[in-house]
């Protein structure tokens, strides 16, 4: 993540926590985002240097005033007069990555070899939390590879539970004693 993108999400999240609109702005960020994501053509314009920032300007409010919060508006224009588009989608996810913060909440990954069920899901969410004491909003993906078992990542922290890991460990615990 660029320093600058630490500095304008900072700037902007200290801005929107003092007048209480921490939900609105990261909702319109996550608009932005999306369209950014999905319109390629509304990418280019905010990536390319050859465009002029008046005239990005002048895009982005056309897009978003009276959609957005006036916050987000003047946060826009700010990024496009100082020319730091290219960094937005950074921009973005880290102020969302402060308001989890703020909130005590936790991003994870639980990594199975095959689909884990909701409760299944809601029981390992749970015992992470007590673990943490955070709330842990987990993300399911299936991986093949790991034979059975599952592994959890949390920011630095892996807990590698899967058949392969355990293998692994046995293999690495024999091998070197």
């Amino acid at each position: 993540m660029s320093r600058v993108a630490i500095r304008y999400s900072k700037a902007l999240f200290a801005t929107a926590l003092q007048i209480n609109r921490l939900d609105k702005v990261l909702d319109d960020l996550r608009e932005i985002e999306t369209l950014a994501k999905r319109d390629e053509r509304f990418n280019q314009i905010l990536q390319n240097p050859l465009i002029p920032a008046s005239r990005k300007l002048k895009i982005i409010t056309e897009l978003f005033r009276g959609r957005v919060d006036d916050l987000t508006i003047n946060f826009l224009s700010l990024v496009t007069q100082k020319k730091r588009l290219d960094v937005l989608l950074e921009m973005i996810e880290r102020f969302a990555a402060q308001i989890d913060d703020y909130n005590g909440i936790m991003n994870g990954e639980l990594i199975s070899a095959i689909p884990v069920g909701p409760e299944q899901t809601e029981d390992i969410r749970v015992k992470i939390e007590a673990l943490t004491g955070k709330k842990i909003r987990l993300e399911s993906r299936v991986e093949t590879r790991l034979i059975g078992g599952f592994i959890i990542k949390i920011r630095d922290t892996v807990i590698d539970l899967s058949v392969s890991g355990q293998l692994e460990k046995l293999r690495n615990k024999l091998v070197f004693g």
